[in-house]
């Protein structure tokens, strides 16, 4: 009989791989698995896969110190162990920095965070006078901007997830629900264009329920 066990793991994504799509990174995961010799459990079906399933998507573009997967085991393995194996096979720019055994039957990751905290560093020349634009955003009933779907363009409201902003020097800290993505608030803040977003310094620090 299987001794079957689960594995959160805590990894951050670094610059060097800031523009790596989440199913790119899906398959580095899965590739330095294998290489680890890990005793992953598959799906059954016609085309097995690993069970191991991620935290909500990180926007493209940016760096982070708190992602999260879930991965079970057909045995048991220690979770130093795992931590040690996975990340001598991991690429520059991704490490695991926690790993702690949970029940089998925990809830999914997509359902236990729905907020996360970012920082953006900003350039100097445009923090002038961005206290009180930042209240007078926070003052608004609504904040319309226009999103790329695969169905096209779709105006969205993303005030109702805007949960706190602030300023400290030049960084600005967001608290944000998972389904708005900070770009469009510092677009929305400094009236940038998206290249110019692109060029920003953007980190998730975590994820969080609230």
């Amino acid at each position: 009989m299987e001794n079957k066990e689960k594995i959160r793991i805590k990894f951050t994504k670094g610059e060097e791989i800031r523009f790596v799509s989440h199913l790119d990174m899906v398959q580095v995961f899965t590739r330095a698995m294998r290489r680890a010799r890990l005793p992953v459990s598959f799906s059954e079906g016609f085309v097995p896969r690993e069970k191991i399933s991620f935290s909500p998507p990180l926007p493209l573009g940016l760096t982070s110190k708190g992602e999260y997967a879930d991965i079970e085991f057909s045995v048991f393995i220690n979770p130093k162990e795992l931590e040690e194996r996975l990340n001598r096979e991991l690429p520059p720019g991704l490490e695991i920095k926690e790993a702690e055994i949970i029940p089998l039957k925990s809830r999914s990751l997509m359902a236990t965070f729905n907020c996360a905290e970012y920082e953006a560093k900003l350039p100097l020349n445009r923090i002038q006078d961005l206290g009180s634009r930042i209240q007078d955003l926070l003052k608004r009933r609504e904040i319309l901007i226009k999103r790329e779907t695969p169905k096209g363009i779709k105006e969205i409201d993303i005030r109702p997830s805007i949960l706190e902003l602030e300023l400290k020097d030049s960084t600005l800290r967001m608290l944000l629900r998972i389904e708005v993505r900070p770009q469009e608030v510092v677009r929305a803040l400094l009236n940038l264009s998206r290249e110019e977003t692109l060029k920003l310094s953007i980190e998730r620090k975590d994820l969080l329920r609230i």
